[in-house]
């Protein structure tokens, strides 16, 4: 068993304001505040009104809507643990990193399911969008947690995690506010871009980028939802690695697998790349923290 380490006592009585102002004094708890709540903002102006706009947009029936969210569901529990074990390994802001863009753009998303009404792609295309938002949804909640709790300093984490809370619960209960009201602004407004083809025997002309209605909350949610991304720049955190190191570790690891895609086990070992991945490396910092310890006990150098 763990033994629960014991909460520090206040050396002095601070008034409530004191308490809820020391987080905002913190300049990197600060810039960690004003990142979660600009996304709290971005992320809940668009995501309240997709049933809605499946349901009134798209006409699609209760069922599909079920459908996909069981789907993006599912995806969030596989990839849980996944992100999890990243951000131990590397960090939290790391993961927010990769995680934050593939959300915002699988809000993007949103507005190429219709061109401007239904088409042929329009299914296929949710399937993939609730998938990925499943992927997404995981590191982003996880890694929002414990990058709160992380950067609170020892024994004041009950004022900072409370002051992070008033602001995020404000930036996600005003925002679907907002959207609500301007929705009927937005209704017979209509931004397309077309791609036209003109040659001797006729013309081919086809919209390849088309807002209307909603798709304007879901690409304004994507501006500022990359704006937070960008606000995430100014946070610090120990152990932040780029997310191109994650992601070239894990398409390394893609190569490699593909080459054994030719049995069912290497199937089945291509589908597991996360984790093995993962196990890999845990395996390499448990040895070296082994190592570490060895070498303070003995007072020399030690050999793993």
């Amino acid at each position: 068993t763990i033994p629960e380490p014991l909460m520090q006592k206040s050396k002095e009585k601070l008034h409530i304001v004191h308490l809820f102002l020391n987080p905002l004094r913190d300049l990197n708890y600060r810039n960690l505040i004003f990142f979660l709540s600009s996304w709290n903002f971005a992320v809940n102006l668009a995501a309240p009104f997709f049933t809605v706009y499946m349901l009134k947009e798209l006409e699609l029936d209760m069922a599909y809507v079920i459908g996909f969210t069981l789907i993006s569901q599912i995806m969030n529990i596989v990839c849980f643990g996944i992100w999890g074990k990243f951000s131990d390994i590397f960090s939290n802001k790391s993961v927010l990193r990769v995680c934050g863009p593939l959300f915002m753009v699988c809000v993007l998303a949103w507005t190429f399911t219709t061109l401007p009404d239904r088409y042929v792609l329009t299914i296929p295309l949710l399937v993939l969008i609730h998938i990925f938002t499943g992927i997404s949804t995981a590191g982003v909640q996880l890694s929002t947690a414990n990058i709160a709790m992380k950067l609170a300093p020892r024994g004041e984490a009950t004022s900072y995690l409370a002051a992070n809370t008033v602001f995020n619960s404000l930036a996600a209960g005003i925002a679907p506010v907002i959207g609500g009201l301007c929705a009927d602004g937005f209704e017979g407004h209509e931004l397309s871009w077309t791609f036209a083809w003109t040659h001797p025997s006729g013309s081919l002309t086809f919209q390849t980028f088309n807002l209307h209605g909603w798709d304007f909350f879901f690409f304004f949610a994507f501006l500022l939802g990359i704006f937070s991304i960008h606000r995430l720049s100014r946070v610090k955190e120990e152990g932040e690695v780029t997310e191109k190191i994650i992601l070239r570790e894990i398409f390394a690891e893609v190569r490699r697998q593909l080459r054994s895609v030719s049995s069912v086990g290497g199937l089945q070992q291509m589908v597991y790349f996360p984790f093995m991945l993962l196990v890999k490396a845990g395996k390499k910092l448990n040895i070296k923290s082994y190592a570490d310890e060895e070498q303070r006990k003995q007072g020399g150098p030690y050999d793993a």
